[in-house]
């Protein structure tokens, strides 16, 4: 019986080596998302930045505009004001910048002497002028409409109240020297014990009219600080101010 020999093992193939896949090159850094995301997001910051910045600045110009106008229109309405009232006055006394004026000098006299019961020989004269004086003045004062002079020009109320007011006061003031005066023309007619009466109602009236307008003009200086045109008065170089008034 014949032994079988033995076969030949077939020799195993050496292993192949691994298949290398293709590795994609890395992503350039600015390509990345999160790098883009995060690029996107901060320059949609800085322009909202910059567009605030933009905005705040040309609300800031235009505020500055609009205040250097108003300054400038405020102060045109206190010259046109101011105009009115020292050319009113201006006919019936003087008028300094900062002073109540002085008016009816000869007026004042031949009331004082009245009422000494020794009136100058042209008392009565000069009570009737003054009278025509007085009244002249209160119709060109009158004249004036502070109220639209002052309308929309920028001021707040308090100050479009020191217009009206000081207008309104001094005017008064000059019904009050004419009255005065009137009473006192009569009373160098009529003489005796009914004209020494009228002499003290003269007296009365012009006095009246003296605190009103002192008391007008210290609104008036107001009036003109609140548009921007201060005028300082000599005794004390101080002008009252007005709360919450520009200038």
């Amino acid at each position: 019986m014949a032994i079988k020999g033995k076969r030949k093992p077939k020799p195993k193939p050496a292993p192949r080596a691994p298949r290398r896949e293709p590795v994609a090159p890395p992503t350039p850094f600015l390509r990345r998302t999160w790098v883009q995301l995060t690029a996107g997001f901060l320059l949609g910051v800085f322009a909202m930045l910059i567009g605030v910045w933009v905005t705040n600045n040309l609300r800031a110009d235009d505020e500055q505009a609009a205040a250097g106008a108003d300054a400038a229109a405020r102060r045109t309405a206190a010259n046109e004001y101011r105009s009115a009232v020292r050319g009113t006055f201006g006919q019936v006394g003087v008028v300094e910048p900062g002073l109540t004026p002085t008016v009816f000098v000869e007026m004042d006299a031949a009331i004082d002497g009245l009422a000494e019961g020794e009136p100058p020989a042209s008392a009565e004269a000069t009570f009737r002028q003054a009278a025509r004086d007085a009244a002249a003045a209160r119709t060109e004062l009158s004249s004036f409409d502070v109220t639209a002079a002052v309308a929309d020009r920028g001021f707040d109320p308090v100050a479009v109240t020191a217009f009206t007011n000081s207008a309104a006061t001094l005017t008064r003031a000059l019904e009050g020297y004419r009255r005065a005066a009137q009473a006192g023309a009569v009373a160098v007619a009529v003489g005796g014990d009914e004209g020494r009466r009228l002499a003290e109602l003269a007296v009365d009236l012009r006095d009246a009219a003296r605190a009103e307008l002192e008391l007008g003009w210290t609104q008036y200086l107001q009036a003109l600080r609140a548009g921007g045109i201060p005028e300082l008065p000599a005794a004390d170089g101080i002008v009252p101010e007005i709360p919450g008034a520009g200038g």
